[in-house]
């Protein structure tokens, strides 16, 4: 029989303000009661342990993006490109307080490529023009690198309204945008979105309109959609803030 004893009301309410001091909010909390190996290894500070296939992740999309020909796109040779890739990836970090809250996926994102580009790379039927959406307020990408992101790509929030969700994402939490979701969508394909469809909410278009990468009978397809009301399936999917551009 075990011996660990179940945690009280009071502990409950104590942990929950050690979490917060740490920026996880009491409703990432209540997610964390179903998983306590988490939070004990929060606690303790083992969180920084990085995931045993991260490296073996990294390789796959870099091997994508030259199979595509990214490189073309940005005037390099294969050789210097993979260099901007793998530098791109060192200069990252595995986040524990982004794991924590859900956010335990990673993408490498060239944000140097079109969104037109990556469309036909993974050929996505477009409704709308993904280069004339912009980031919507607050959201900051850089325009000139690669950069990890690190992310959920929707599950998280399936059948919430956008509008729900900006409301009441995490304080280190924004919308993926249209080049991020593109891109996590060159990597996985098919098999991304026969569980949740994307509602990328880092981008806005002119009318206000939210971009959705969905299915329709087994094509991916490229849409917009109002920001205040359910979808089923989709889900907004999400990232940790980028703090500078």
């Amino acid at each position: 029989m075990s011996s660990v004893k179940p945690i009280t009301g009071r502990q409950s309410g104590e942990l929950c303000r050690l979490l917060e001091e740490r920026g996880i909010s009491s409703g990432d909390f209540q997610r964390l009661i179903e998983h306590p190996d988490n939070v004990v290894a929060l606690m303790l500070g083992r969180g920084e342990e990085v995931p045993v296939n991260l490296n073996k992740v990294f390789e796959s999309q870099i091997a994508r993006l030259i199979e595509v020909e990214a490189y073309k796109q940005v005037g390099l040779e294969v050789a210097e490109y993979r260099e901007e890739a793998e530098a791109a990836i060192v200069a990252s970090s595995w986040c524990s307080e982004l794991a924590i809250i859900g956010l335990d996926k990673v993408a490498l994102v060239d944000y140097r490529l079109s969104g037109e580009f990556l469309a036909k790379a993974s050929g996505v039927t477009c409704h709308i023009d993904p280069d004339k959406c912009t980031n919507y307020q607050g959201v900051v990408t850089p325009t000139d690198q690669i950069l990890v992101i690190q992310g959920q790509w929707g599950s998280k929030y399936r059948n919430k309204v956008p509008c729900w969700c900006r409301e009441n994402f995490h304080q280190l939490e924004q919308g993926l945008t249209v080049v991020e979701g593109l891109t996590v969508f060159l990597y996985e394909g098919i098999s991304l979105l026969k569980d949740c469809f994307m509602d990328l909410l880092g981008s806005v278009l002119k009318s206000g309109y939210v971009p959705n990468l969905y299915l329709c009978s087994g094509e991916p397809g490229l849409c917009d959609r109002w920001d205040y009301y359910d979808h089923p399936p989709s889900g907004s999917a999400s990232r940790g803030r980028i703090l500078a551009a």
